[in-house]
Order: C-alpha cells, then structure tokens, then sequence
C-alpha cells in the first residue's frame, strides 16, 4: 500500500513539471463484480475514492495526436462485511494505481466526452475473523481499467467529471478449509461517480 502511494506522488509530482496537466479528486459508487464480494460486504454497494492526474500526451510527445491524454488513477476502498456461511467479521481494503490513456471526443458546447484504458497493481488485504480461512491475507494482483465519461469545463480551469468505469482485478487464493471453495476473486467492478478537477 506504501508503494502505491509514494508511486502515485511520484508520478503526479512528475506530471507538475509538464506544461499542461490536470488533477481530480473523485467520488463513485461501486458495486464489485464477484458475487462472493457482494454475499459478504454489501449487495447494493459502496463508496469507492480516487485521484487521478492526466496530461495531453502531445505535451509527451510532439507528434502525438491531439485531444489523447495520459492519465495515472489511484484508488481506494475499505469494506466491512460478514461471511454468508457462519456470520463472520470480515474487511477489505483495496488500492489500485492504474496508468493509461484517454481520448476526447470535441463537440460545440462545454461537455467533452471521452473513452479511456489502463492498466496497473491492485493490492488487497482481507482481514477475517473466522477459524476456517486466513485471519489476514495481503496480495498483489494485475489491475484492469475501462473508462468512460463527459468532462464538464465550468471555468477556463475548473471542470467536473461524470464518469462510468469498470475494473477488473484478480487475484488467486488458497485457504486451509472453507464452506465454500475460494479459488479466484475479482475486486474490481463497476464505478459511478462524480470527479472535481482543476487544470494547471
């Protein structure tokens, strides 16, 4: 989780030196993909939080093509829930830091939609308080991110962002005994949120 972070500040601190860039704090509700996250931490979903920074890739690259972006996304989750078989605490907490690109679609008013893919880490730690699995597991899995949205510029620098993004991350466990066999769970899903950016 360290690592993510001191990445993640990295980056964004590197991106500070680019002559256009921009950073949004952002807010989605998510509702995780795998049924067995959903039996123990909420059916209906929760809160997820981000930040994310992009950069016109032409300021990258001079011969890149316009309205594409470079972005980087770090986000963050924490679940509390009980499991579906003896009624056990249970929480989750999950970091993701993906890295990508999107690309705006221009139209005539101040709303610019835009398509996007990445890829990153996703480091989860489950924590159980039950006899049948593993009090505490932390792993490291392989992070996927689709991302759509409309950018709202209010101002010559302030912008909202609504967005619909879908993650997918996987990881492999193996538990001493368990009412029911785990082998592979997804902590991703789907994400509705609203983003608040600023444009330097």
């Amino acid at each position: 989780m360290k690592k993510i972070l001191l990445l993640a500040l990295l980056f964004i601190s590197q991106m500070s030196c680019l002559k256009a860039f921009d950073i949004q704090a952002r807010a989605a509700y998510f509702l995780p993909e795998d049924s067995r996250m959903r039996d123990v931490y909420s059916k209906k979903g929760f809160a997820e939080y981000e930040l994310e920074a992009s950069t016109p890739l032409a300021s990258l690259y001079e011969c890149a093509p316009c309205n594409w972006d470079a972005f980087t996304n770090l986000s963050f989750y924490q679940k509390r829930g009980r499991s579906s078989c003896f009624n056990d605490r249970s929480r989750v907490t999950n970091w993701t830091l993906n890295f990508g690109v999107k690309r705006y679609f221009d139209t005539c008013w101040c709303f610019r939609p835009y398509l996007g893919v990445g890829a990153g880490a996703v480091h989860a730690r489950f924590h159980d308080e039950s006899d049948y699995v593993s009090r505490h597991t932390n792993k490291w899995g392989v992070a996927i991110l689709a991302k759509s949205g409309i950018r709202y510029d209010v101002t010559c620098n302030l912008f909202l962002d609504f967005f619909a993004d879908y993650s997918y991350s996987w990881f492999n466990f193996h538990h001493r005994k368990s009412c029911v066999a785990v082998r592979n769970v997804n902590t991703g899903g789907l994400k509705l949120g609203l983003g608040l950016g600023y444009q330097f």
